[in-house]
């Protein structure tokens, strides 16, 4: 009698384990779902973006504490203050319940493509083609009827992305970036990638050339999400 009870016990624990399971992921979709759209909303994201709030520990014990351990935003694509940027991920630690909805650290990863930084050139006045090329880009074009070649290297700088002429070519041959003519060198000069578009407080902190433009990163501490 006594194991048969000891059995219905187990089996009683087994269930109501299973439905605060059930009730746990069920909030935590809720929440997802909630936060999804303030979020797409504020950061100029498309409809692939999605919100997820890390799994480390049970939702309802994050909830109890007032705090979210962890949630996760990623985007096929942003529209930052007009600047596209693709592949986008925000990680944030320590994200309150309740607003104000100040999270402890963040993390933002970014690629500005090169038909951006393209454009931006040609909003200089410049019409060029600019390429990835190894660990740097390279603008192309011609003046006066010569070919020439620019090779940038992009920095992080405060809120924005600039890039430093390291290397130029002129029909083939290679001279000093100073020698390049005037209005090259004050386009290449005015390269200037915005990304104040994302939540105040952050910061870009660093650059990387990938195969289809520049990777950004952004970090932050204290930073006030959308809500």
């Amino acid at each position: 009698m006594a194991r048969r009870a000891l059995i219905v016990t187990g089996v009683v624990v087994l269930v109501l384990g299973a439905g605060v399971v059930g009730a746990d992921q069920a909030l935590r979709t809720v929440a997802e779902q909630r936060v999804a759209g303030p979020v797409r909303q504020a950061l100029g994201a498309d409809g692939s973006a999605t919100v997820r709030i890390a799994e480390d520990r049970p939702f309802l014990l994050q909830v109890a504490r007032g705090r979210l351990d962890r949630v996760t935003v990623t985007a096929d694509h942003l529209s930052l203050d007009g600047t596209d940027v693709t592949d986008a991920r925000m990680d944030a630690a320590g994200v309150p319940i309740r607003p104000p909805y100040t999270a402890r650290d963040v993390t933002v990863v970014g690629t500005v493509p090169t038909a951006v930084i393209q454009q931006r050139l040609a909003a200089k006045g410049l019409d060029v083609a600019v390429a990835v090329a190894g660990q740097d880009l390279q603008a192309s074009g011609t003046v006066i009827g010569l070919p020439w070649t620019v090779t940038l290297v992009p920095r992080a700088d405060g809120d924005r992305v600039t890039a430093d002429a390291t290397a130029a070519e002129i029909a083939g041959v290679q001279v000093g970036a100073d020698a390049l003519p005037a209005s090259v060198k004050e386009a290449i000069a005015g390269i200037d990638v915005s990304v104040t578009g994302l939540p105040q407080g952050l910061a870009v902190t660093g650059t990387q050339v990938v195969a289809t433009g520049v990777q950004v990163t952004l970090t932050g501490h204290d930073v006030v999400l959308p809500g």
